[in-house]
C-alpha cells in the first residue's frame, strides 16, 4: 500500500480543512451575530496560520 499523499502531487500541497460548529442560545443570537461579524477575519487568520 501507497499514501495517496505520496503518490499525488496535489494532495499534498492542500491546505488542510478545519470545521467548527458554535452554539448559541436563541435569546442572544443578535449578541452572537454581531460579535462574529466583529470578529471572523481574526479567527479565519488565526485559522490559515495553524
Amino acid at each position: 500500500m501507497v499514501s495517496s499523499i505520496q503518490v499525488s502531487q496535489i494532495l499534498g500541497k492542500l491546505p488542510k480543512a478545519v470545521f467548527d460548529y458554535v452554539f448559541v442560545a436563541p435569546e442572544i443570537l443578535d449578541e452572537a451575530r454581531t460579535w462574529l461579524n466583529a470578529n471572523l477575519r481574526t479567527i479565519l487568520d488565526a485559522t490559515e496560520a495553524s
